[in-house]
């Protein structure tokens, strides 16, 4: 029987942290109720997020540029996600897909393509 998992992924300003006018940007990640969130170490103006989308508002270059960098992230962490899918046997939990994403955890089919290439 296969099982399902939640997942969620949203950006969100630390406004509590909030210096001259700018505040750290995180990306939460939450599997089957467990969050936890990743600091992505880049400051970015409160008056250009709009936190209801969780993306930069407008048409600046800036807000294009954040834009996609916030896409670029949501797509890794999505390759990550799979990544883990892919691996049998192998729980999927918000942290495994953070140390993923941060590069703590080797990804399970470069092990085994190097078992492969061992085998030859």
């Amino acid at each position: 029987m296969r099982t399902q998992s939640k997942f969620s992924i949203y950006f969100t300003l630390r406004i509590d942290k909030e210096i001259a006018g700018n505040a750290p940007l995180h990306v939460a990640i939450t599997v089957n109720k467990e969050k936890l969130m990743i600091a992505l170490r880049m400051q970015v103006p409160i008056s250009l997020w709009d936190a209801g989308r969780g993306l930069a508002r407008g048409r600046q270059e800036d807000a294009k540029k954040l834009n996609s960098y916030l896409n670029e992230v949501r797509t890794a962490i999505h390759n990550d996600l799979e990544d883990q899918r892919q691996l049998k046997g192998k729980a999927i939990s918000a942290a495994s897909i953070k140390s993923l994403f941060l590069g703590e955890e080797e990804h399970g089919y470069t092990l085994e393509l190097l078992h492969l290439v061992g085998e030859n």
